[in-house]
């Protein structure tokens, strides 16, 4: 308050201190009489007196400044915060997980080749890492093939003479009679003198009559892959309690935006503010597979070999004449002989059958809010 007209300076001294000197207005009012226009006003030490007595403020204290820092204090104080107040800033009541329960939780989903981001410091407690996306691949696709363990050993035999009378087919086990041609597949170049007899039977000597079959079993398991792996976080044990329940944070960037609560097992959502139901799963189980293949005897075909004759060498172009293997000479002459192949079929006497099947194991239930 300005009384008797005195006004305090601040001037510099040579001690570098200050000192308040009183001065006297040139123009004001110097009777001593209290201020009569209103209010009292306090000056700064920055303030000065003009010459005609009026007061000139600095800047920085005037009502003007004054107005401009409350509209600026109101400013900052509005971040856009829509949190509970209780919780204060952006985080919001939310309700505690019923009995048998946990969380609140949030979760990412993290694709095939992708790493699961870290749980941030408001969700701090990781939960577990489930499943999610199972598509059934379909069961086993099975097959079978059988062959012969080894090729089928066939005594085949071819004798020639001039004279039908000369004409004596025969063989041994083991081997051909010492004038006989023994007869394969290749082809053989021989002089057929004008009568010719042919015998083929199995080689049981050489263990042509106990050829196995082999079976070969073809079986497809068609590949399975999750769609997606779901990692959680949960809010730490000593987060803020509210009226309704405990202070829940926004949901972290990487992050789904709901929060939920977990149970294991397939089981219904309990009443609240987490009605949304997802299944996930921990596992699959895969017992897919394919019965046995089961092959038949071997049925010889040496017997049906039959004798391949050509007029010229090397076996060239068509034969002249095909011989069974029966034994009866028969009139014929010619320049290279050849056998038919012998193989025997392997019959598949049972074939085998998908079994087993795939499906999710673990089941997670997730209630979520909307």
């Amino acid at each position: 308050m300005i009384r008797d007209a005195v006004v305090f300076r601040s001037i510099p001294l040579v001690t570098s201190g200050l000192a308040f000197l009183p001065a006297c207005g040139d123009g004001g009012n110097t009777t001593g009489d209290d201020d009569t226009s209103g209010s009292p006003t306090s000056l700064t030490a920055t303030e000065e007196s003009s010459d005609d007595g009026e007061e000139t403020l600095d800047p920085s204290s005037s009502d003007d400044a004054s107005t401009l820092d409350e509209s600026t204090s109101t400013s900052t104080d509005d971040t856009g915060d829509t949190g509970d107040p209780q919780c204060g800033g952006a985080n919001t009541c939310g309700a505690v997980p019923p009995i048998g329960w946990f969380g609140p939780t949030v979760y990412a989903r993290v694709l095939p080749g992708d790493l699961p981001p870290p749980c941030p410091p408001e969700v701090s407690n990781p939960g577990p890492t489930v499943l999610e996306g199972f598509n059934d691949p379909g069961p086993a696709v099975c097959g079978c093939e059988c062959e012969l363990s080894a090729p089928l050993a066939c005594n085949s035999c071819m004798e020639t003479a001039a004279t039908q009378g000369a004409c004596t087919p025969s063989y041994y086990y083991g081997s051909c009679p010492f004038n006989n041609t023994t007869v394969t597949d290749d082809c053989i170049n021989v002089n057929v003198l004008g009568w010719v007899g042919f015998t083929s039977e199995e080689d049981y000597y050489y263990g042509g009559g106990g050829a196995v079959c082999e079976e070969t079993e073809l079986t497809q398991i068609p590949p399975f892959a999750w769609e997606a792996t779901i990692a959680t976080c949960r809010i730490p044990e000593t987060a803020l309690a509210c009226d309704t329940g405990v202070c829940i944070p926004p949901a972290p960037e990487g992050f789904e935006s709901q929060w939920c609560i977990y149970q294991q097992g397939d089981i219904e959502c309990p009443a609240g503010e987490y009605p949304n139901k997802t299944i996930f799963y921990s596992d699959v189980e895969d017992t897919r597979a394919c019965s046995n293949c089961q092959c038949g005897s071997a049925a010889s075909s040496c017997t049906e070999r039959q004798l391949l004759i050509f007029d010229g060498q090397d076996c060239a172009g068509e034969p002249s004449l095909i011989v069974d293997p029966t034994g009866v000479c028969v009139a014929a002459t010619g320049g290279s002989i050849a056998g038919t192949p012998s193989e025997a079929a392997c019959p598949v006497t049972e074939a085998p059958v998908a079994q087993g099947s795939i499906a999710p194991t673990g089941a997670f239930t997730f209630c979520c809010t909307d």
